[in-house]
């Protein structure tokens, strides 16, 4: 067998591979409605769903869209929009992961500016790492990450006669903080109490304004702000819970804590 004829062999082997395992990994199936789409595949060997649904906003003056994930049994909505057809809001988006909300924006027109404002509402995702009960009493360990952040943007336009003397003016307000933390408490039925600590890996605030020239006038930018990096505290508490709720801090107290490493620009100072 000549080599030309062993490549030949070679490209039907993988050509029938490759037509086995894309037949048998995704599978597109269409509503009868192509505002509804919904995509079939597997990952490791367990089937995989993906539907993305465009339906008329509740208003009926848009549309809104939906996107909803299949897998192990579980059903998760990742991402939902909505545009709504307004003289004043152009639309809205928000960002789902298992169900909780993590980013909501929403574009609008106010007063002749375009305006973009947006957040992630404050997460807490918990990861227990240890439990030992004790009589009615159970000491646990827990570590977590949480973060909040929020977006806002103005971009205002200067028309004028002649046009080549209009201008665009924009600003962005810009916070995130992120950080990690550990507890350790003791918990008796509906309440507990113990000792943290908590970890920024940043934390700050930023603000940038420029103004943009259509008569080819150099732009202008300013801006001021701070980030402090791997600032934390150390602090005691005391949760209680509701019957079938979610633990609410009712006290917290800081013991110590530390500045980090401060970074400022424009009018900012890092100057408590």
């Amino acid at each position: 067998m000549n080599t030309r004829t062993r490549v030949f062999n070679s490209g039907i082997v993988f050509s029938a591979l490759f037509f086995w395992l894309t037949s048998n990994l995704y599978t597109f199936a269409y509503a009868e409605d192509p505002t509804h789409l919904q995509v079939q595949t597997k990952l490791m060997g367990k089937p995989l769903v993906v539907q993305q649904n465009a339906d008329p906003s509740v208003s009926q003056q848009g549309v809104q869209t939906s996107t909803l994930v299949q897998f192990l049994g579980i059903n998760t909505q990742l991402m939902t929009a909505a545009l709504e057809l307004q003289s004043t809001t152009l639309g809205t988006t928000n960002w789902y992961i298992d169900g909780k909300q993590i980013w909501s924006g929403n574009l609008a027109l106010q007063s002749g500016s375009l305006v973009y404002s947006g957040g992630i509402a404050p997460i807490q995702i918990p990861f227990p790492l240890f439990a030992y009960p004790l009589g009615p009493i159970t000491l646990e360990v827990d570590a977590g990450i949480d973060f909040q952040g929020n977006l806002a943007v103005h971009l205002t336009p200067g028309l004028s006669i002649p046009v080549q003397d209009s201008s665009l003016q924009g600003t962005m307000q810009e916070s995130l903080t992120a950080g990690g933390y550990l507890e350790g408490y003791a918990k008796l039925l509906i309440a507990r109490a113990g000792v943290g600590g908590k970890v920024n890996l940043i934390d700050g605030s930023v603000g940038v304004n420029a103004d943009i020239f259509f008569n080819q006038s150099p732009p202008t930018l300013a801006g001021l702000g701070k980030v402090v990096f791997l600032n934390g505290n150390v602090y005691a508490f005391v949760d209680t819970i509701k019957l079938f709720g979610q633990w609410n801090r009712v006290l917290s107290s800081n013991l110590y804590s530390w500045a980090g490493k401060c970074y400022a620009f424009g009018a900012a100072t890092c100057t408590p």
